[in-house]
């Protein structure tokens, strides 16, 4: 007795449907997602103060303000409180003069500073004297409540020329001296000050 094989046109409609519908679905899920990208894109054209633009615009989050470290003062520009920093030496003068190479002379036993004079760099001139002889002392100043004594330069005052190879080896050329005395001549007579002042006259420079 032969059987007849049954038919698959039941399952062969089903899957064809779901196919269909997947199809479908696919189709529907690739144009929502086109829409959501135009709209995406034409939001962001949008002024930010539109409705629709934040689809897009993401609101601004203000950063902390980066950390500067605080500036070193250029040596070459620092500028000194000529009124502290002579008052200073003056009350460290003392020990100071003990870093002197040269030593008083004729009975003398100290050194007492006469003039001063600002080169820049944080370095002074002071000239010092014990009422025979007198030198120059260059001494550098850290701009607070230190200094620190370089070298001891004689045969003062100097030529015009002498001076400014002294400005250029511990000073700064293009910085304006400053001179500070307790005294000075002036045509035949010695005009004497009550404390520091500052003169015009570069006194370290023979006139």
């Amino acid at each position: 007795m032969a059987f007849s094989r049954p038919s698959n046109s039941f399952h062969d409609n089903v899957s064809t449907k779901n196919g269909r519908m997947l199809v479908v679905v696919g189709v529907s899920v690739a144009a929502l997602l086109t829409l959501v990208l135009i709209g995406y894109g034409v939001s962001c054209l949008l002024p930010t103060s539109s409705p629709f633009a934040f689809f897009c615009h993401v609101p601004e989050i203000a950063l902390p303000e980066p950390l500067v470290p605080p500036a070193i003062p250029d040596a070459r520009v620092m500028q000194l409180d000529t009124t502290a920093t002579i008052a200073r030496v003056v009350a460290e003068w003392d020990v100071l003069q003990k870093s002197i190479t040269l030593s008083p002379t004729l009975g003398a036993t100290a050194w007492r500073p006469t003039d001063i004079q600002f080169i820049g760099k944080g370095n002074l001139l002071v000239r010092f004297e014990d009422g025979h002889v007198s030198a120059v002392a260059v001494v550098r100043s850290n701009g607070v409540d230190a200094f620190t004594y370089t070298a001891t330069l004689q045969d003062e005052p100097w030529t015009e020329a002498r001076w400014r190879e002294v400005v250029g080896q511990y000073g700064d050329p293009a910085f304006p001296p400053q001179t500070y005395t307790t005294s000075i001549v002036r045509g035949d007579s010695v005009q004497t000050f009550s404390g520091w002042t500052e003169v015009p006259e570069n006194v370290f420079v023979s006139q």
